[in-house]
């Protein structure tokens, strides 16, 4: 692991504004500067759907090879079994904030 770039990605969604218009948003993150590179418009208000995150994921590992991903951050709404599932499936080392009342197994 010594090999990867200091850089990682995030996922966040966002507001635009006042309006009422929320983007899923996949953001290279290099010196302490979030850079957006991939992002896609949300048919609703609330969470992301699971396969609109997967699908942001394949599109970055389109540009960039999974062995060179450092980590990707997300916050708690970032969570389910099939995500985890699929950057684990991909090779991607994640970190996810959690709720102080989910419970972990193995």
């Amino acid at each position: 692991m010594a090999d990867r770039p200091p850089w990682g990605a995030a996922l966040s969604k966002t507001k635009l504004g006042s309006q009422d218009i929320n983007v899923l948003v996949l953001a290279v993150l290099y010196k302490n500067i979030a850079i957006p590179l991939i992002w896609d418009w949300l048919p609703h208000s609330g969470n992301s759907p699971t396969q609109m995150r997967i699908d942001l994921i394949d599109d970055l590992l389109t540009l960039v090879d999974p062995a060179r991903v450092k980590v990707i951050l997300g916050d708690r709404e970032f969570v389910g079994q099939a995500w985890l599932n699929a950057l684990w499936e991909r090779g991607l080392p994640f970190c996810v904030r959690i709720k102080d009342d989910t419970r972990l197994d193995e």
